[in-house]
């Protein structure tokens, strides 16, 4: 409609200037006078105003370009005019010039300039009226909804342009015929606009998954779905549009999985389309045992189980590890209409075949320095099962005592070593660590700053273990001294209820189980400390400034009042596994257990009850029984267990807890033990002398002659040395690899030696191997500089540290090592040979201090005239009895020379 109107607009506006310009009086030629041309100019900037103010009294409006027209020709008699003036100059100059410049303000500045801008502005403002029509006419509702909001901006911010025109009637038509209708055809629109905001808004976030963000869109949508015009194209196709929504955020509503993918061989993902209750699908702690979704794995497909879960904050990604095996191959994973939504809805069936092989290397992903523990804190891309083969230096020297990790973790923790100090920063080197699919670790090197706070030591905790134990925990470690203090009690005050106190406890450290860190204390009673076996009330006191962390901070005055109740509840089984080296079946207790009754533990391999059954605590728990049998039907000669479903079940009594409440009984969930599929065959390395390294092969296997190329061997990620010596031995089993004998192992002490690539005449596949060995430096010491430090002592300075223990000086008194000259003349050349007369006189690390000991008896005695000379070179030799070598006996490089500075 306003599209249509706008045209009419234009024609009568045409009419009505064409009968104006008829009706305007011819001009006269220029007049010669000042007063005439004054005149003229005055004349000229009224019609500039009449034309279109007289065509608008009438209703209509004059052609733009007739009012340009006339307003150009305004500015321009405006212009010459007041020239002239200036130029004729006069007695009436002054009344000429002050005529010209009302007139101008008057009918130019104050009425042309604001309707030719009002005028532009207006029909920019219909042009946008007619995008908005043309768009809906085209059923283009993002164009409409664009222009909707264009409209908006210009009636919000901008009609103010249509306010400044002079003239009530000029004002009003410019508003009735512009700005009136924009409105009108915005505000047309405005409920539709505002259900297509929320409807998109509402339909992303679908896309995204986010269906409460969602639903809370559509609650809006149907505020203004119910004015919807449903006869108009607009409102119509709007309509279809939420019905398809509201049908899809009902079926995104329904809980399902979305996905499942393994992320590494520990490994994998369940991803639902909403937040799910962590209740249905893990377990509660510490066990977080998987609950409704199994894994089970093909035939042909590695054994995993020991399943435990960790859901994302958003409950919509739920990771499941497996505590043993690893994934290759292919498995099936269900999940059961157990697992329910966040808002109780119960989860679609699932189930689906996945298939993983992890061939992606783990990588070193942060390290930093924990002030409470005192240790160096390596986290992983993702879990490892075993510290076998690792390699870490810091500063260069190997690192030997890890914490030991029993169950799959993606973190490495170890003291800080011996001379590294707090407040320093190191570098460290990490390699050789394998993930569960024996990928090798990408070899990491990097800075690592070790932060001193200055925090007091305090207690972070006091909790009840058993019946007669108090457990103290503190914020960060305790130095060796008063971790010594606080296990022999010193600093600890016990108040019973009467006002005494008693020395009646013991103090040891927490088990590395439940205090990884080593800042828990387990205080023992002794029965007789109190007299009230239900519940025992006193008072613990740490005494002030008692003890101090690692970096010195004393601990405040502590106090705590502690009651102690006795626990009545037995301990139970919390989930099972196959123990990683396959040989027995782990079971998980949900509390600390003792006094284990063997004869009361019973394991089932099919059904059929076996001999020889055991229970042990695993090395480094409390609380998880480790269930072995010795029976040959279901027991490899390795230890292993054999193919089949093992079930434990206790008796009662089988166990108690430490405050001696026993196990009722209970049969433990079964674990399978798959078939072992053919796997590459392993090769063994070993070592045969000193940077010698020997390969054997699987029993019954001989290797190829391909094995031998260089390339198939690395030392620390780097291949060895093209001219290693690399031999097959006749029986073709074992492989001895020879590095070079000099410059060809730069460090002394742990290496990672990496074997890949080899081959067998059987076409058996290898595996690659990494192992750690033991290499020796035989790399030469480099002289990096020389410096004349007084008229006869010289410096050397070498890249690496020279052994301390050298002769300072042999029978003559000859230091064989160096040869020094002055470009003309060398010291010392005559019959002693080359050799220079001196002594070793100190060895400090990287620098060896020579003193020149000229001998008077020597008549061919350069080295006056070279000490005067402003140009002196050290040159480094080789040959027999060389004094200078380095920390493994190997003597400087030889022909390096180095300018003298002085």
């Amino acid at each position: 409609m306003a599209k249509k109107k706008a045209i009419k607009l234009a024609a009568a506006s045409a009419v009505a200037a064409s009968a104006f310009v008829a009706a305007a009086p011819a001009q006269t030629d220029a007049a010669s006078n000042v007063a005439v041309e004054v005149s003229k100019a005055v004349t000229q900037m009224k019609k500039a105003y009449h034309t279109y103010s007289d065509v608008t009294a009438q209703g209509k409006f004059a052609p733009i370009a007739d009012v340009y027209k006339e307003y150009n020709a305004a500015k321009k008699a405006y212009a010459n005019a007041k020239a002239l003036v200036n130029k004729a100059g006069g007695a009436d100059k002054d009344k000429h010039l002050a005529t010209l410049e009302d007139t101008y303000a008057e009918y130019i500045a104050k009425r042309v300039i604001t309707y030719i801008d009002a005028y532009n502005y207006a029909t920019t403002l219909q042009d946008k009226q007619v995008a908005l029509e043309e768009a809906l006419e085209n059923n283009d509702w993002d164009a409409a909804e664009d222009q909707y909001h264009a409209i908006s901006y210009e009636l919000k911010t901008r009609t103010v342009i249509l306010d400044r025109v002079y003239g009530k009637s000029t004002r009003e038509l410019l508003r009735g015929s512009f700005k009136a209708d924009a409105q009108a055809a915005r505000d047309s629109i405005q409920n539709e606009v505002s259900v297509k905001i929320y409807f998109d808004k509402a339909e992303g976030l679908l896309n995204e998954g986010k269906l409460e963000e969602a639903k809370a869109a559509m609650d809006h949508v149907a505020d203004y779905v119910a004015k919807l015009d449903k006869d108009t194209d607009f409102g119509a196709a709007l309509l279809k549009k939420v019905e398809d929504a509201e049908k899809k955020l009902e079926e995104l509503s329904v809980p399902k999985v979305e996905s499942v993918s393994a992320i590494n061989a520990k490994q994998l993902v369940v991803k639902f389309n909403k937040p799910v209750s962590k209740n249905t699908v893990i377990g509660a702690a510490p066990g977080n045992t998987l609950q409704n979704i199994t894994i089970v794995a093909d035939a042909d497909a590695e054994a995993v189980s020991g399943f435990t879960g960790s859901l994302s904050e958003d409950g919509k990604e739920l990771t499941v590890t497996a505590s043993t095996g690893f994934f290759k191959g292919a498995y099936t994973v269900t999940a059961t209409d157990s697992v329910k939504s966040t808002d109780n809805k119960a989860l679609t069936p699932y189930i689906a075949k996945i298939t993983a092989e992890d061939k992606v290397a783990p990588t070193v992903s942060g390290v930093v320095y924990n002030q409470v523990t005192d240790k160096f804190e390596v986290s992983l891309s993702e879990p490892i099962s075993s510290l076998t083969g690792q390699v870490i230096r810091v500063n260069g020297n190997p690192v030997a005592s890890f914490d030991a990790i029993s169950a799959p973790t993606k973190k490495l923790t170890f003291d800080r070593p011996a001379g590294v100090s707090v407040g320093s920063t190191v570098e460290l080197y990490v390699a050789g660590v394998k993930d569960a699919a024996g990928n090798l670790l990408t070899s990491f090197t990097g800075s690592v700053v070790l932060s001193q706070d200055q925090a007091a030591l305090a207690v972070a905790s006091v909790n009840q273990v058993s019946n007669n134990v108090v457990r103290v925990t503190f914020n960060k470690k305790l130095s060796t001294a008063s971790d010594t203090a606080l296990l022999a009690k010193t600093g600890v005050v016990v108040t019973k209820q009467n006002g005494a106190t008693t020395t009646n406890f013991t103090v040891a450290n927490a088990p590395s189980s439940v205090d990884p860190n080593g800042v828990a204390y387990d205080i023992t009673f002794a029965d007789a400390t109190f007299a009230n076996a239900n519940t025992e009330t006193f008072t613990l006191t740490l005494v002030k400034d008692a003890f101090t962390d690692v970096v010195g901070n004393k601990n405040n005055l502590f106090a705590q009042t502690v009651t102690l109740t006795k626990d009545a509840t037995a301990p139970a089984v919390v989930s099972s596994a196959l123990a990683s080296d396959k040989k027995g079946v782990e079971v998980t207790l949900s509390e600390a257990v003792t006094s284990i009754n063997n004869a009361n533990v019973k394991l089932r391999k099919d059904g059929a009850e076996l001999t020889g059954v055991t229970a042990t605590l695993k090395s480094g728990t409390n609380n998880v029984l480790v269930v072995k049998s010795t029976d040959l039907t279901a027991v490899n000669a390795d230890g292993t267990l054999k193919p089949g479903s093992y079930q434990v079940r206790f008796e009662g009594s089988a166990f108690t807890d430490l405050n001696a409440v026993p196990n009722a009984a209970v049969n433990v969930t079964p674990v399978s033990v798959a078939a072992t599929p053919g796997n590459p065959l392993s090769v063994a390395v070993g070592s045969g002398g000193t940077n010698i390294f020997t390969v054997t092969a699987p029993a019954g296997q001989t290797f190829t002659t391909g094995s031998l190329a260089y390339t198939n061997f690395a030392i620390d990620g780097k291949v060895i040395p093209s001219n290693s010596d690399i031999t097959l031995d006749p029986t073709r089993t074992v492989i001895s690899v020879k590095l070079p004998s000099t410059d060809s192992v730069k460090i002394s002490g742990n290496a990672l030696f990496a074997v890949t690539g080899l081959g067998l005449e059987s076409g058996s596949a290898v595996s690659n191997t990494t192992a750690t060995v033991s290499v020796v430096d035989n790399t030469a010491p480099t002289l990096q500089s020389a410096a004349l430090v007084g008229s006869n002592v010289l410096k050397l300075t070498f890249d690496e540290n020279i052994k301390s223990s050298v002769s300072f000086a042999d029978a003559t008194d000859l230091i064989d090592d160096i040869e020094i000259s002055n470009g003309s003349v060398t010291y010392n050349a005559g019959a002693a040979g080359a050799e220079v007369d001196g002594v070793i006189t100190s060895v400090n690390g990287k620098e060896v201090v020579i003193t020149i000991t000229p001998q008077p008896s020597e008549t061919d005695s350069n080295w006056s005239t070279i000490a005067a000379s402003s140009t002196i070179t050290v040159k480094t030799l080789s040959g027999a009895g060389v004094d200078i070598v380095d920390t493994n006996n190997v003597a400087l490089r030889s022909n390096v020379t180095k300018a003298v500075t002085k």
